[in-house]
């Protein structure tokens, strides 16, 4: 747009400024959660541990 506003080139790099300095500050929450699982026929749950350090680390259990 010739006159700036909404569209222009300059709007467009204001937002891009903006989310680059959100994603710079913002923190990753900590955060722990257990989760205990029970199935039927099994006489304890399958327990698992979630923290940041491990969220993404695949599980399997034993049928």
């Amino acid at each position: 747009r010739v006159h700036g506003g909404y569209g222009s080139t300059q709007a467009t790099i204001m937002v891009y400024q903006a989310l680059a300095e959100y994603w710079a500050s913002d923190k990753e929450p900590d955060y722990d959660l257990k989760v205990d699982i029970l199935l039927p026929g099994r006489s304890k749950p399958d327990r698992y541990y979630f923290n940041r350090d491990n969220y993404y680390t695949t599980r399997t259990s034993k049928v």
